[in-house]
């Protein structure tokens, strides 16, 4: 005789084949709206996929409406979903990104140099690595990090301080998603994830900080020996002793070269001291002025005779 008349085909049968959905108070319904963009005519559920009875990574927010008023999409939430809708995510950011912004005024200094690399929907040399020496609040050098000639674009010319500022910027303007990993020791973002608006496409920002090194003592403190040819090359491109019209000013070259990046060249970042003076209320001062990379080319391909 058969000892288990009744034996069970499938032993191991799906406890929860239709997982239950979750009841949603008013303020996680609104917060999902806000998450995902879900209004007009699109309504919404949330499927318990682990059926703990709390809304948890995922879980499934099932979407229907248009004309039909059937399924249009799924959506599976990350814990990052989870913390917005439940209000920690915001917060949390917040808290972290306050306490390493301490951390970086504490530990930071004068002068300093690092490396930047952006990715994402770009192009070009929008997405090549670039070394940045920072001198007070300024990137007084920037150049590609595999030697490529070409201005950095200015979207990439920035400081520690720029990029706390586009970290709090997007906390304070609830973006949809702001992940940041922080140096533990200076509080320096060291990657840096942020996507305004889950609707938009091709919108997010992610940027990467590596190699960052503290300089010590000031940045080109070195002045650079000229020769007469350097001398009047920079002068040639300097000497202004027509006075412009909107400010009656004149221009010279003042005589020196600060050789910020120690490569004993005129190059990109380092600073020459020009000579203002007239204008409508007369003044003669020297100031100091930071060579652009078009204008340390335009120098040099003087002094190497292709540039008249």
């Amino acid at each position: 005789p058969n000892p288990n008349p009744n034996p069970n085909p499938n032993p191991n049968p799906n406890p929860n084949p239709n997982p239950p959905l979750l009841h949603l108070n008013p303020t996680q319904r609104d917060a999902i709206q806000n998450r995902f963009g879900l209004f007009g005519e699109q309504g919404f559920s949330v499927i318990d996929k682990d059926g703990n009875n709390k809304l948890s990574a995922g879980d499934v927010v099932s979407v229907s409406g248009g004309f039909t008023g059937g399924h249009i999409r799924d959506i599976t939430l990350s814990s990052a979903d989870v913390n917005v809708i439940l209000g920690q995510g915001t917060d949390s950011a917040k808290e972290s990104f306050l306490r390493n912004k301490e951390k970086w005024n504490n530990a930071r200094s004068d002068n300093y140099s690092y490396t930047l690399e952006r990715s994402g929907f770009l192009h070009g040399d929008a997405r090549k690595p670039v070394s940045l020496t920072v001198q007070g609040d300024k990137v007084i050098n920037a150049k590609f990090n595999d030697g490529s000639q070409g201005s950095v674009p200015d979207f990439n010319r920035l400081t520690i301080d720029n990029l706390f500022n586009t970290i709090g910027k997007a906390i304070n303007n609830g973006a949809a998603e702001v992940r940041v990993k922080y140096n533990p020791e200076t509080g320096v973002p060291e990657s840096i994830f942020i996507d305004q608006d889950r609707r938009i496409a091709d919108e997010e920002i992610s940027l990467k900080v590596s190699g960052f090194k503290h300089l010590q003592g000031a940045i080109g403190a070195k002045n650079l020996p000229l020769s007469q040819a350097q001398h009047n090359a920079l002068s040639q491109q300097f000497n202004d002793k027509s006075p412009l019209a909107y400010d009656g000013l004149a221009t010279e070259f003042a005589g020196t070269v600060i050789d910020t990046d120690g490569n004993n060249q005129i190059s990109s970042g380092d600073i020459v001291t020009l000579r203002k003076y007239g204008g409508f209320s007369p003044i003669d001062k020297v100031i100091n002025h930071t060579l652009t990379t078009n204008e340390a080319f335009a120098i040099n391909s003087r002094l190497s005779n292709r540039y008249i």
